[in-house]
Formats: C-alpha cells, structure tokens, sequence
C-alpha cells in the first residue's frame, strides 16, 4: 500500500467509527436535536468534499471515498428519525421501556419533528442520488430508489410481531431482486466500484435485522430468516461473478454455515406450525442442507465433491430419523431418498451415490417389512396378498 491508501483508509475507519458514535447515548452532553443535526451536516459535508474532490481536485479516488462514506452515514440518519418518530407512539409503554437507554431518542415537539424527519429526506436522496452517480452512473437512479425505499423502512413505527417479520421479508426478497436485475442490464455492476454500491444497498436492511434482533430478541423463525438473509446476500454476489479463484471458493464454504442453521431452524419453525414431530423435522433439515450443496456446486469448481456431500447428508438424515423415531414416515421417506439417489447414481454413472442409494432404499425396505411382519397375521391371505 502507498501512503495515499493508507490514509484514506485510516481516515474511512475514524469517520465510520464517528457515525456508529451518533447511535449511543452518554459520549457528551447535548440534546438528541442537536446531535441528529451534528450527524445530518456531517453527511452533507461529506458528499460536497466528494464533488470538490472530483470537479476541482480531479481525484476521483477521494470523491468515491467520500461519497461512499456519505452512503454509509445515510441509513444512519434514517436509524436515529425511526427512534425520534418511535418514542412518542409508544411514549410510557412498556416496550419502550425495555429499550437501552443509549438507544433511545427524542425530541418533544411533534411539529419540529415533522419537519426535521421531512427536511432530512428532501437534503438525504440528492446526497444519495449524486453517490450513486459517482460510484454507478450506469444505475444511478434504480440504485437511488431501491436504497431509499429500503431507508424508509427504518422509519416504520413497527418492531415486533407479524408485520416485523413481513418487512423483513419483502426487504431482502426485493434488494435481492433488484440488484439480479439491473446486475444483468448493467455490467458496471461487476467492477469493484460496482460491487461497493450494491453492498451499500443492504445497510439499511441489516440495520432493521440487528435492531429486531439485538433490541427485542428474535424468536426462531427471525433468527433462521436472518441466517437466511446472509446466505442469499453471500450467494447474490457470489454468482454475480463467473470467476473461479481461492476467496470465492473459501466464500461458497463460508456461506454454508448460514444456510445449516436457516435450515435447522425454519425447518423447525414449518414442522411445529404444521403440528409435526421431531421424527419429520430432522430428515427435512437433512433434504433443504442437501438442496443447498446443490445449489453451491453449480458455482463451485469442485463440483462432484458437493453433490456427493449432498447426497451423503439426504441419506444420512433419512437413516437416522429412521434409527431413531422408527415411525413408518421415516421407513417411507428412506425409500424414497433411497430411490432418488441410486436414480441419480445410475443416471450421472456416479457409482458411489447408486451404491449408497441402494443401501438407504435396502435398510428402508427392510425396516417396513419389519413393521409388516409385526403388526400383519401372516395366517390370512389378505396379508399374503398384501405382502405379495
């Protein structure tokens, strides 16, 4: 690194550390007002320093560090108007109550409110707008749009419960959509440049995921689409690159920690909603971590490797909920993954996956007619007939 680069490193980090500062009570003494102000002109100041920096100093470098630094401070400020918009409606409850001190925000005039929350978002999407110009031209607009819709969010007066978890939801599902498909109109996208900006398109959701999660406690189901979240994000850039390289494989392996505990718990979550027991829980766990191995070998050089992995895993949670319940669901399922995988096997002639394919579908068989033999009177020619 050159001395220019560490600099605007080191310089990125202070401020990025100066903007966390304004989300906390206690490091001096001055009214919310007065600080949410301090934050806004800071943000303004940044975004002109980048065009000085690009129309007069002609260093497009430091104007894309300083725009990019005003995009961070955005959904910041949009944080800080969602707890000054929150307070009054839950003013003396005892949700508001259970909130950190160092969290709350307020401002008693509800007219000086107003016209603080809209004044900021008249001066924040220009800001937003010419960061966007900057760092993806080619996108500018869409890129403003979807950035501010998904700051908007953070104004909602919502933070638990169903309409919670909706939110939550439509904000990955639309980001997500979004950035596919202008990522296929503009190929800009693809540069490092363009990777910043879409980056920065998903501050503002994980701001309302952190805040569910830290300040109110997520149940299982928000904790599992959290983990979900990081896995479309990490797949989302993933495959936005056609690239093979040692950080993009390390990238495939890392994303599947996330997708295992998504898996687990929404699993959970569908099977207890359904009035469904451990016994069905765990082999369709084992099947949705499989279908994510699939997935990841349609990047991964490695190919074969992920798909025996998968296959290995299907088998293995039909053969221990079958170990371990014995219900005839589990002997039904076994056979069915067992006949799937040796069908596959002999079809891809992957010779490992039909052998264990013959011997899920085997031990499945095997524990059925166990059942049958047990439970059927072998004297009657319904049974023979049956068993037949």
């Amino acid at each position: 690194w050159n001395l220019p680069q560490v600099l605007r490193t080191t310089g990125s980090l202070v401020l990025i550390l100066s903007l966390s500062s304004f989300l906390f009570q206690g490091w001096h003494h001055v009214d919310d007002l007065t600080r949410f102000l301090m934050l806004l002109s800071e943000t303004i100041v940044l975004c002109i320093a980048g065009i000085f920096s690009i129309k007069w100093l002609n260093e497009p470098r430091g104007a894309r560090t300083f725009v990019s630094l005003a995009l961070i401070a955005i959904p910041v400020n949009f944080a800080i108007m969602g707890g000054l918009l929150y307070a009054p409606l839950l003013a003396g409850s005892g949700i508001t109550e259970t909130i950190p001190d160092y969290f709350r925000w307020h401002i008693a005039d509800t007219e000086l409110l107003s016209t603080v929350v809209i004044g900021s978002i008249a001066l924040l999407t220009p800001v937003a707008l010419i960061g966007y110009r900057i760092m993806a031209r080619g996108s500018a607009n869409a890129l403003t749009l979807t950035f501010m819709a998904l700051n908007i969010l953070l104004l909602l007066p919502i933070r638990i419960g169903l309409y919670m978890n909706i939110i939550l939801i439509a904000s990955i599902i639309f980001s997500l959509w979004q950035l596919h498909r202008l990522n296929k109109l503009d190929i800009t996208l693809q540069t490092p440049g363009g990777r910043f900006a879409r980056i920065l398109i998903f501050i503002p959701v994980g701001i309302l995921f952190g805040r569910t999660l830290w300040m109110y406690g997520g149940d299982l189901f928000i904790s599992g689409f959290t983990a979900l979240a990081v896995y479309l994000v990490m797949r989302h850039f993933r495959s936005s690159t056609s690239q093979q390289n040692r950080w993009l494989s390390v990238m495939d392996i890392a994303a599947l920690l996330p997708a295992g505990i998504a898996a687990s718990q929404l699993t959970e979550v569908l099977t207890t909603y359904l009035g469904l027991g451990q016994f069905v829980t765990l082999p369709l766990t084992a099947l949705a971590f499989s279908a994510v191995l699939i997935d990841t070998s349609l990047r991964a050089t490695n190919k074969c490797s992920y798909i025996r992995m998968a296959a290995f895993i299907a088998a293995a949670g039909a053969l221990f909920g079958l170990f371990e319940f014995g219900m005839a669901f589990n002997a039904i399922w076994t056979v069915i993954i067992g006949v799937g995988l040796l069908t596959y096997g002999a079809a891809v002639q992957y010779k490992s996956i039909f052998v264990l394919g013959i011997i899920t579908t085997v031990v499945g068989l095997l524990f059925e007619l166990q059942n049958i033999f047990i439970h059927l009177d072998l004297g009657s020619w319904s049974a023979m007939a049956l068993l037949g």
